[in-house]
């Protein structure tokens, strides 16, 4: 007796691993399978029943044409039966015999080839007596005109018109099987539409309850892993990567958590590189900025013209470098989501006074003009990460405007078209435009300048170079206050920031006004 070899001999490996459901390869598998099977039998059903009803039609429409040409052929040839028969028996010519016997003969071999078609007991009745009957009345005929005695007119057509009869209930009989064959072929279709309307009945659900098994054991996982991905494409970082499904899929879902661990530390890393650096080198720019104030001064002694000028250049550069070591400290703080804001309530015109005047020795080297139409509004808000905003913003604008270009600034209450009466009245909403003459911001970079270290391919007029973080600065700021940042066209010829701010219920009556800035 041959010994039971194990399944593990029996079968390979790749073929086992078809059938292991733990798998997404083997649960894809196991649900095509389910799937296919039963729409191939149906199918395979379907084509089977169809081609039987196909070939049953065509043998009835065979059946039908064969037995209609043989009916008008039977009705031709009694035609000429009844005339042979009529002029022979008026004028006992022997050849009109002949002819009458030869159409006689032709019509039995005739009758003979309904033998190929269904038949029963009354069609073969009908066939068996219309052949006796022509022969009979050959006999009478031939018997008549030897005796000299012809048949009369009333025999001779009463004999006539019982072939006739013969012939029509052979037709009918002819008739009615074809319309038996046609109402079978009836009854099958009707069969077979309604067994074809419960396998569509009883593959529904079962089609139902497979894409169902699919979707929750392959499909969703799925969809878990691409929302995963999506996730840390994005750098949200703080929610963990569970994926349940497979085998395979929650392994790939592991590697994905252990991958965002990774990148969270790096984030950190980078955060605490970047608050490291910053502090370090606030220190030394701090003494650097004290230097220069005191030679400004003049703690060491008057200046000289030229003298005072380079020291105020450095002055005013010490000022940029600290804007950016802010930046980069404030990028920090909202990378590590630790930055929270300080409210309190000011004065919207003296925040722009105290920026413009960080710039006005840039304003005055490059002969810009400064348009502003700022409203004498009082904003609840983070003083100094909006300081940072108009900073970030006016110094954009100061660096690519042209040299006797214009810097924009505007600063007007708006009102919400969704409140009521009383708060359209008094405004809820604070917009910031700053904007600048210079060559504007390509349409290709406008879904990036908002990203950290992104700088675009326009050259700036500018000492010292940026980061390239102020303006997503710009954003984690306004998007803390609840508000929006985004680039506008149509009104100026350069770069136009749009900054919108929930604001406070400011005075009716608070008029614009205009900064009273000179950059001399």
């Amino acid at each position: 007796m041959t010994p039971r070899r194990p399944l593990a001999r029996l079968f390979p490996a790749s073929a086992r691993s078809l059938f292991r459901l733990r798998t997404l390869r083997g649960m894809a598998m196991a649900a095509l399978a389910l799937l296919t099977l039963p729409l191939v039998g149906a199918v395979g059903y379907a084509s089977v029943t169809l081609d039987q009803l196909a070939r049953g039609g065509q043998v009835i429409v065979e059946h039908g044409v064969r037995a209609t040409q043989i009916s008008q052929q039977v009705f031709n040839l009694l035609g000429q039966l009844e005339r042979h028969a009529r002029e022979y028996n008026a004028s006992g010519d022997g050849a009109l015999f002949d002819a009458y016997e030869r159409t006689r003969i032709e019509l039995v071999l005739t009758l003979a080839e309904l033998t190929a078609l269904p038949q029963d007991s009354d069609t073969r009745t009908a066939r068996a007596a219309l052949a006796r009957q022509s022969a009979a009345l050959g006999s009478a005929l031939l018997d008549g005109a030897q005796r000299g005695e012809p048949l009369d007119e009333f025999t001779l057509a009463r004999r006539l018109g019982g072939l006739i009869a013969q012939a029509e209930a052979l037709s009918r009989h002819l008739r009615g099987l074809l319309d038996g064959e046609l109402s079978a072929l009836q009854a099958n279709v009707r069969t077979t539409r309604t067994a074809l309307m419960w396998q569509t009945l009883l593959l529904a659900p079962l089609l139902s309850v497979m894409m169902g098994f699919l979707y929750l054991r392959v499909l969703r996982p799925l969809r878990q892993l691409d929302a995963a991905i999506a996730r840390l494409g994005e750098e949200r970082l703080d929610e963990p990567v569970r994926i349940e499904g497979p085998q395979d899929i929650r392994a790939l879902g592991r590697q994905l958590e252990w991958l965002r661990e990774r990148l969270s530390e790096l984030a950190q890393e980078k955060s605490r590189f970047l608050r490291h650096m910053s502090h370090e080198l606030k220190t030394p720019l701090a003494n650097i900025r004290e230097g220069t104030e005191l030679l400004l001064d003049g703690a060491v002694g008057p200046l000289q013209p030229g003298q005072e000028e380079v020291t105020r250049i450095l002055r005013d550069n010490g000022i940029r470098l600290q804007q950016l070591i802010e930046n980069l400290l404030a990028f920090s703080a909202w990378q590590s989501r630790n930055a929270t804001l300080e409210l309190s309530d000011f004065a919207l015109p003296e925040l722009f006074e105290e920026v413009l005047r960080r710039h006005r020795l840039v304003i005055a080297s490059q002969q810009l003009k400064v348009k502003s139409r700022i409203e004498p509004l009082s904003v609840r808000a983070d003083h100094d990460k909006l300081r940072l905003v108009l900073e970030n913003l006016v110094s954009n604008a100061i660096k690519y405007s042209p040299r006797h270009g214009t810097v924009h600034l505007r600063a007007v209450a708006l009102s919400d078209t969704r409140s009521d009466a009383e708060d359209a009245a008094r405004g809820d909403w604070l917009q910031l435009d700053i904007a600048d003459d210079g060559p504007g911001i390509p349409q290709a970079e406008r879904s990036r300048v908002f990203e950290a270290f992104y700088q675009g391919s326009q050259r700036a007029n500018a000492h010292v170079g940026g980061t390239g973080i102020g303006l997503s600065v710009v954003l984690e700021c306004i998007t803390a206050h609840g508000g929006t940042v985004e680039i506008v066209d149509g009104e100026f010829r350069g770069a136009h920031f749009r900054v919108r701010l929930p604001l406070r219920p400011v005075t009716a009556e608070a008029a614009p006004v205009a900064l009273n800035y000179r950059a001399s």
